[in-house]
């Protein structure tokens, strides 16, 4: 990651000496919503009917580019977003006329600061065009969320021998990691509506490469798998805890160039 920031600021002082920066910076603010999961996540207790369902989330921010060459642009934002994923597992054991089944839904909803670094190419079309993008991120946790509810039923001969349900309700930052890093891609397409202004609109998506869970959370579990072996794993709140975050999203916006000339 160095090496490639390194080559990105050696890359930029080339092609920004001589001229004048202000000319060619813009502004750009996007709002909208986005959809994310827990990648790479999986029951600690059993991988028997689990699954992992998406949450909706929104976003929000503003970042400043750079125009490099005429239809390129370094950019780097701010923004506002929340991330997570929906767990729910179930199972049910049978033994004789004795029946035990349970019943777990973990929801994740966790809300970063992400700062964006991303090079966007621009097609040359003037009142209309489309852009690709390609960068990474660091996002900063600020807010965590999760809701677990559980519910176990234990019947002989169809009869309901005992019942739980436990809902649980957590905010504990430092039960989730700080921090998140990783890639970032999309593409859109901005419409001149002025002289200096462009209505745009971006579909993108996010890849993590860190752990959600945190390091205060990694409670091991023993389990017993179908070969009677002891395995250990790593819980984040029913959750395992190698789960990373991905989520895509569409905003609208506006970018305002500083340039005046046609084709900026």
């Amino acid at each position: 990651m160095r090496i490639v920031f390194g080559f990105l600021l050696i890359f930029l002082v080339n092609l920004l000496h001589g001229q004048d920066l202000v000319e060619r910076i813009s502004l750009t603010t996007l709002a909208g919503i986005n959809e994310s999961i827990l990648y790479g996540s999986k029951s600690p207790f059993s991988d028997l009917n689990y699954r992992m369902r998406r949450v909706y989330g929104e976003f929000y921010g503003v970042s400043a580019g750079v125009r490099l060459k005429r239809n390129a642009l370094f950019s780097i934002g701010l923004m506002q977003e929340s991330k997570g994923g929906e767990g729910i597992y179930n199972s049910l054991v049978q033994q004789d006329n004795s029946i035990y089944s349970q019943y777990r839904k973990v929801t994740v909803q966790n809300n970063y600061v992400t700062v964006p670094i991303s090079l966007q190419i621009f097609t040359v079309e003037d009142k209309y065009r489309f852009f690709g993008e390609v960068g990474s991120y660091i996002s900063f946790l600020t807010r965590t969320q999760i809701r677990s509810y559980l519910r176990e039923i234990h019947t002989i001969d169809d009869v309901v021998f005992s019942e739980r349900i436990e809902h649980v309700f957590v905010r504990e930052r430092q039960l989730t990691n700080s921090f998140d890093l990783g890639f970032l891609a999309g593409c859109g397409f901005e419409y001149k509506i002025a002289e200096r202004i462009y209505l745009q609109a971006k579909l993108f998506g996010l890849l993590g490469l860190l752990k959600v869970d945190g390091k205060y959370s990694n409670d091991t579990r023993i389990i017993v798998d179908t070969s009677n072996t002891l395995v250990l794993e790593l819980d984040y709140f029913g959750l395992n805890s190698y789960s990373r975050n991905f989520s895509y999203g569409i905003g609208l916006g506006f970018r305002y160039n500083f340039l005046t000339i046609e084709n900026q």
